[in-house]
């Protein structure tokens, strides 16, 4: 493989080709269960050897049989230089024809340390610029208005003062979003996005976000249903496209609950000409939220990255992982077009903390805990609905994000990881006479979904 100027991999099929006669190997960094083995799924099926670090070791990834290693790499921290010796170590010591960062805080550290690796050229990563654009949502919004792409009316709100200015005119509720979601303190962790009710509710949140470095986004609440456009791009022209539609979805945290749907032409449009205009190379998911009763829609943003809903893609066809790689290391990239439509999946680790949630919503004392805990607000599902929900999922009826018969090690994994936590959760309560077993709930991992 070659490199360009931005010390990227010169990705751009058909001119990088794998010519070892061995098995290609590719490490994975990351530690979104998710997305890290809807990924090691993908390229080993295809006979790529997967590594996997950044993973922690009650990860259900990690019991994947297309996990060939996983390596102990220190986690990055700022000010920290151990974690870059020890993986230019590990790339020095193993010939891998692809090292893919796949989750948003895994992403970020690569792409703003990238100098220290920049001996190794097979780094996926992103253009400075292009990575700058995708990754700042106020970045992104300039461009949208630029190209003519709708968004929700926003607001910066980078002091108090700014906050005082904008709260008389504001209609609740009201999204507060961090411009960059991730930031640096101990480690690389997440900013998070929420919904608003009050006035005091959005000063509470904004001081917690801006006491943490973040600059922050107001923005109108846009009514109808999170949708995902996922695509495989090469130097701004979109290669091949796949859409899903939230089903279950919580405030700021993405879906645990998603079905895939026809690919908008009006949304694959908007999608074309954001990252054409950034000459973007490689996988992305741009965010909309669509009204269904009146076809009107905005962009929310673009997740330069593998996505949480990655297992649903995969399991239409939509093989994003190893498009990836034969777009980056492979002569031949010919790509289908058509994938199926109207599969469903879900996290069940998560989806049962949204019904369980939905079944006690009466209860304001539990939605305030789980609201306080996660920082959720969950989607407003009707009674039927969760019904024929949960018994879809009880009969087996939809996709389950960890699950494969080839591979059921992470699901066997992931089950007895939520029937030890219930058991914590039960002696907690017992001991405390009695208290709200799910007034805890596991927090979720670093990466979005």
């Amino acid at each position: 493989m070659s490199r360009n100027s931005n010390g990227t991999i010169a990705n751009m099929c058909p001119s990088a080709t794998l010519t070892s006669e061995r098995n290609p190997q590719v490490l994975v960094l990351g530690d979104d269960t998710r997305i890290v083995i809807s990924v090691a799924r993908s390229l080993g099926r295809q006979n790529v050897a997967v590594d996997v670090a950044w993973c922690g070791t009650y990860c259900p990834s990690l019991r994947s049989r297309y996990v060939r290693q996983v390596h102990d790499v220190e986690w990055p921290r700022p000010r920290s230089t151990a974690w870059h010796e020890q993986l230019r170590g590990l790339l020095a010591t193993t010939k891998y024809d692809l090292v893919l960062p796949v989750t948003e805080a895994a992403v970020y550290a690569m792409q703003t340390d990238r100098a220290e690796f920049a001996e190794f050229d097979n780094l996926y990563l992103l253009p400075e610029e292009t990575y700058r654009v995708a990754s700042s949502k106020r970045e992104t919004y300039r461009l949208a208005e630029r190209l003519g792409v709708p968004i929700p009316q926003t607001d910066s709100v980078d002091t108090a003062e700014d906050l005082a200015r904008v709260l008389p005119d504001l209609r609740f509720p009201v999204i507060v979003k961090p411009i960059c979601p991730v930031e640096e303190v101990d480690g690389i962790d997440k900013h998070y996005a929420r919904s608003v009710d009050t006035a005091d509710e959005l000063r509470a949140y904004w001081a917690r976000l801006t006491e943490r470095g973040a600059r922050v986004l107001l923005q109108e609440y846009f009514e109808g249903v999170g949708v995902g456009v996922e695509v495989l791009v090469h130097r701004g022209v979109i290669r091949t496209a796949f859409q899903h539609q939230r089903i279950h979805e919580t405030n700021g945290h993405g879906s645990t609950y998603r079905k895939g749907v026809p690919v908008s032409r009006e949304l694959l449009d908007a999608t074309g000409r954001l990252l054409g205009e950034m000459q973007y190379t490689g996988v992305a998911m741009v965010e909309y939220r669509v009204d269904p009763a009146t076809g009107a829609w905005r962009l929310i943003e673009i997740n330069p990255r593998f996505w949480g809903s990655l297992p649903l893609a995969v399991a239409s066809g939509a093989d994003f992982p190893y498009f990836l790689f034969q777009q980056l290391c492979e002569s031949e990239c010919d790509l289908p077009q058509a994938y199926r439509t109207g599969l469903r999946s879900r996290d069940w680790t998560y989806d049962l903390i949204w019904l369980w949630s939905r079944l006690t919503q009466s209860g304001a004392r539990f939605q305030r805990g789980q609201e306080r805990w996660l920082g959720w607000k969950t989607n407003a599902v009707s009674w039927p609905s969760v019904l024929l929900h949960t018994l879809r999922g009880l009969f087996g009826r939809d996709g389950w994000d960890t699950f494969a018969w080839d591979d059921p090690g992470p699901a066997r994994a992931e089950v007895r990881k939520l029937v030890g936590s219930a058991l914590r959760r039960c002696r907690t309560a017992l001991a405390a006479g009695g208290a709200s077993i799910l007034s805890h709930v596991p927090r979720r991992q670093r990466a979005t979904r």
